[in-house]
Protein backbone atom coordinates (compact mmCIF):
# COMPACT_ATOMS: atom_id res chain seq x y z
CA UNK A 1 0.00 0.00 0.00
CA UNK A 2 1.50 3.51 -1.59
CA UNK A 3 0.83 6.15 1.16
CA UNK A 4 -0.41 9.66 -0.17
CA UNK A 5 2.07 11.84 -2.06
CA UNK A 6 3.34 15.48 -0.65
CA UNK A 7 2.21 16.71 -3.14
CA UNK A 8 -1.84 17.97 -2.97
CA UNK A 9 -2.50 18.89 -6.44
CA UNK A 10 -5.25 17.87 -8.37
CA UNK A 11 -8.06 17.98 -10.66
CA UNK A 12 -11.82 17.65 -10.42
CA UNK A 13 -11.68 15.52 -12.03
CA UNK A 14 -8.69 14.33 -13.08
CA UNK A 15 -10.74 11.59 -15.32
CA UNK A 16 -10.96 14.22 -18.37
CA UNK A 17 -7.23 13.16 -19.19
CA UNK A 18 -5.44 11.78 -16.73
CA UNK A 19 -2.24 11.45 -18.94
CA UNK A 20 -2.09 15.42 -19.12
CA UNK A 21 -3.53 15.93 -15.54
CA UNK A 22 -0.29 13.80 -14.70
CA UNK A 23 2.13 15.44 -16.57
CA UNK A 24 0.63 18.73 -14.87
CA UNK A 25 1.84 17.68 -11.79
CA UNK A 26 -1.63 16.34 -10.50
CA UNK A 27 -1.53 14.06 -7.60
CA UNK A 28 -4.84 14.13 -6.56
CA UNK A 29 -8.47 13.28 -8.42
CA UNK A 30 -11.54 14.62 -7.09
CA UNK A 31 -14.01 12.49 -9.08
CA UNK A 32 -17.52 12.95 -10.31
CA UNK A 33 -19.61 13.29 -6.87
CA UNK A 34 -22.16 10.63 -7.63
CA UNK A 35 -19.27 7.96 -7.75
CA UNK A 36 -19.54 8.28 -4.03
CA UNK A 37 -23.08 9.14 -3.67
CA UNK A 38 -25.18 6.64 -0.83
CA UNK A 39 -27.92 6.37 -3.44
CA UNK A 40 -25.22 5.41 -6.50
CA UNK A 41 -23.54 2.64 -3.87
CA UNK A 42 -26.81 1.24 -2.12
CA UNK A 43 -29.59 1.82 -4.35
CA UNK A 44 -31.95 -0.44 -2.26
CA UNK A 45 -31.43 -0.52 1.74
CA UNK A 46 -29.15 -2.40 3.11
CA UNK A 47 -27.79 -3.54 -0.64
CA UNK A 48 -24.59 -2.26 -1.66
CA UNK A 49 -22.70 -2.50 -5.05
CA UNK A 50 -19.76 -1.04 -4.96
CA UNK A 51 -18.52 -2.12 -8.42
CA UNK A 52 -18.74 1.06 -10.82
CA UNK A 53 -16.98 3.31 -7.94
CA UNK A 54 -14.56 0.51 -7.90
CA UNK A 55 -13.57 0.80 -11.45
CA UNK A 56 -13.36 4.38 -11.69
CA UNK A 57 -11.17 4.22 -8.64
CA UNK A 58 -9.10 1.26 -10.20
CA UNK A 59 -8.87 3.56 -12.90
CA UNK A 60 -7.46 6.65 -11.81
CA UNK A 61 -4.36 4.44 -9.28
CA UNK A 62 -3.73 3.22 -12.21
CA UNK A 63 -2.50 6.24 -13.55
CA UNK A 64 -1.17 7.35 -9.79
CA UNK A 65 -3.83 9.49 -8.71
CA UNK A 66 -4.99 9.84 -4.98
CA UNK A 67 -8.56 10.43 -4.47
CA UNK A 68 -10.73 13.01 -2.78
CA UNK A 69 -14.09 11.31 -2.37
CA UNK A 70 -16.57 13.58 -2.05
CA UNK A 71 -19.69 11.53 0.22
CA UNK A 72 -23.22 12.86 -1.17
CA UNK A 73 -25.72 11.72 1.76
CA UNK A 74 -28.62 11.06 -0.52
CA UNK A 75 -30.43 8.02 -1.41
CA UNK A 76 -34.13 8.18 -3.48
CA UNK A 77 -35.24 5.51 -1.29
CA UNK A 78 -34.47 7.22 2.20
CA UNK A 79 -35.47 10.66 0.61
CA UNK A 80 -38.82 9.68 -0.43
CA UNK A 81 -39.17 8.52 3.41
CA UNK A 82 -38.87 12.04 4.84
CA UNK A 83 -41.44 13.61 6.06
CA UNK A 84 -40.32 16.72 4.41
CA UNK A 85 -41.78 17.28 0.83
CA UNK A 86 -38.99 19.16 -1.43
CA UNK A 87 -39.05 19.69 -5.40
CA UNK A 88 -37.53 17.34 -7.27
CA UNK A 89 -34.43 18.92 -8.93
CA UNK A 90 -32.76 18.41 -12.13
CA UNK A 91 -28.79 18.26 -11.43
CA UNK A 92 -25.98 17.68 -13.86
CA UNK A 93 -25.32 13.71 -13.20
CA UNK A 94 -26.46 10.51 -13.88
CA UNK A 95 -28.53 10.48 -10.87
CA UNK A 96 -31.62 12.26 -13.02
CA UNK A 97 -34.46 14.21 -10.82
CA UNK A 98 -34.06 13.95 -7.26
CA UNK A 99 -34.43 15.82 -4.06
CA UNK A 100 -31.64 16.68 -1.40
CA UNK A 101 -32.13 17.03 1.43
CA UNK A 102 -30.98 15.74 5.01
CA UNK A 103 -30.94 11.79 5.42
CA UNK A 104 -34.78 10.72 7.41
CA UNK A 105 -32.29 7.53 8.77
CA UNK A 106 -29.26 8.55 9.99
CA UNK A 107 -28.64 5.27 10.96
CA UNK A 108 -29.08 4.07 7.86
CA UNK A 109 -26.73 6.53 6.78
CA UNK A 110 -23.94 6.19 9.15
CA UNK A 111 -23.81 2.42 8.49
CA UNK A 112 -23.29 3.46 4.78
CA UNK A 113 -21.03 5.61 5.36
CA UNK A 114 -18.62 3.29 7.69
CA UNK A 115 -18.83 0.82 5.27
CA UNK A 116 -17.78 3.49 2.37
CA UNK A 117 -14.75 4.33 4.42
CA UNK A 118 -13.90 0.71 5.47
CA UNK A 119 -13.74 -0.55 1.78
CA UNK A 120 -11.15 2.50 0.90
CA UNK A 121 -8.95 2.81 4.03
CA UNK A 122 -6.70 0.35 2.73
CA UNK A 123 -6.21 -1.28 6.36
CA UNK A 124 -6.54 -4.87 5.26
CA UNK A 125 -10.24 -5.31 6.40
CA UNK A 126 -12.79 -5.70 3.95
CA UNK A 127 -10.92 -3.83 1.38
CA UNK A 128 -11.63 -3.25 -2.22
CA UNK A 129 -9.97 -5.85 -4.18
CA UNK A 130 -6.62 -4.25 -5.75
CA UNK A 131 -6.76 -1.34 -3.87
CA UNK A 132 -3.20 0.62 -4.43
CA UNK A 133 -3.67 4.18 -2.53
CA UNK A 134 -5.95 4.37 0.44
CA UNK A 135 -8.53 7.34 0.26
CA UNK A 136 -7.76 9.08 3.27
CA UNK A 137 -9.96 12.08 2.52
CA UNK A 138 -13.54 12.67 2.84
CA UNK A 139 -15.58 15.74 1.81
CA UNK A 140 -18.95 15.70 3.38
CA UNK A 141 -21.60 16.97 -0.03
CA UNK A 142 -20.40 20.18 -2.25
CA UNK A 143 -21.56 23.67 -1.78
CA UNK A 144 -24.55 22.58 0.14
CA UNK A 145 -25.53 26.65 0.70
CA UNK A 146 -26.06 26.27 -3.03
CA UNK A 147 -29.86 25.98 -3.16
CA UNK A 148 -30.76 27.72 -6.42
CA UNK A 149 -31.51 26.20 -9.90
CA UNK A 150 -29.77 25.24 -12.17
CA UNK A 151 -27.05 24.85 -9.02
CA UNK A 152 -28.78 22.88 -5.97
CA UNK A 153 -26.43 21.18 -4.02
CA UNK A 154 -28.57 20.66 -1.01
CA UNK A 155 -32.09 21.37 0.42
CA UNK A 156 -32.27 22.06 3.63
CA UNK A 157 -31.55 25.12 6.27
CA UNK A 158 -27.56 25.19 8.14
CA UNK A 159 -29.14 23.00 11.00
CA UNK A 160 -29.66 20.31 8.37
CA UNK A 161 -26.20 20.54 6.94
CA UNK A 162 -24.57 20.59 10.53
CA UNK A 163 -26.28 17.23 11.55
CA UNK A 164 -25.24 15.54 8.39
CA UNK A 165 -21.71 16.77 8.84
CA UNK A 166 -21.63 15.88 12.44
CA UNK A 167 -22.89 12.23 11.66
CA UNK A 168 -20.53 12.08 8.63
CA UNK A 169 -17.21 13.37 11.04
CA UNK A 170 -18.37 10.70 13.02
CA UNK A 171 -18.61 7.62 11.28
CA UNK A 172 -15.70 8.17 8.95
CA UNK A 173 -13.43 8.66 12.11
CA UNK A 174 -15.03 5.65 13.38
CA UNK A 175 -14.24 3.56 10.78
CA UNK A 176 -10.82 5.02 10.15
CA UNK A 177 -9.59 7.42 12.88
CA UNK A 178 -6.61 8.39 10.80
CA UNK A 179 -9.01 9.90 7.97
CA UNK A 180 -9.02 13.68 7.37
CA UNK A 181 -12.66 15.27 7.00
CA UNK A 182 -13.05 18.20 4.98
CA UNK A 183 -16.42 20.46 4.47
CA UNK A 184 -18.09 20.94 2.05
CA UNK A 185 -16.78 23.02 -0.51
CA UNK A 186 -17.99 26.49 0.69
CA UNK A 187 -19.06 27.96 -2.47
CA UNK A 188 -17.59 31.30 -2.38
CA UNK A 189 -17.20 34.75 -0.14
CA UNK A 190 -20.88 36.18 -0.89
CA UNK A 191 -23.65 37.13 1.81
CA UNK A 192 -25.14 33.99 1.31
CA UNK A 193 -22.86 31.64 1.47
CA UNK A 194 -20.81 33.04 4.63
CA UNK A 195 -24.38 33.84 6.32
CA UNK A 196 -25.42 29.88 5.89
CA UNK A 197 -21.57 28.21 7.08
CA UNK A 198 -21.66 31.09 9.62
CA UNK A 199 -24.50 29.29 10.91
CA UNK A 200 -22.87 25.77 10.63
CA UNK A 201 -19.86 27.25 12.57
CA UNK A 202 -22.19 28.96 15.36
CA UNK A 203 -23.89 25.21 15.81
CA UNK A 204 -20.57 24.02 16.47
CA UNK A 205 -19.55 22.86 12.78
CA UNK A 206 -15.70 23.59 13.37
CA UNK A 207 -15.87 20.50 15.32
CA UNK A 208 -16.59 18.35 13.39
CA UNK A 209 -14.07 18.67 10.20
CA UNK A 210 -9.96 18.47 9.75
CA UNK A 211 -9.94 20.99 6.72
CA UNK A 212 -11.65 23.54 5.66
CA UNK A 213 -12.10 23.90 1.91
CA UNK A 214 -13.53 26.86 0.22
CA UNK A 215 -14.47 27.87 -3.61
CA UNK A 216 -13.06 31.08 -4.53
Amino acid sequence: MEEVKDSHFGFMPASFDFKAAKAAGGHFDRPFFELFGWGFIEKEKGKSNFSKTDEYIKSAQSHGFHILANIQPFAAWDQQASSKKLPRIKMMDMLGLQTKGKPSDMDAYKKFVKKLVERYDGDGKDDMPGLRYPIKYWEVANEPEMQEEPLVFFQGPPGDYFDILKATYQAIKEADPEAKVVQGGMAGMMDFAVEFWQKVFDLGGADFFDIANIHP
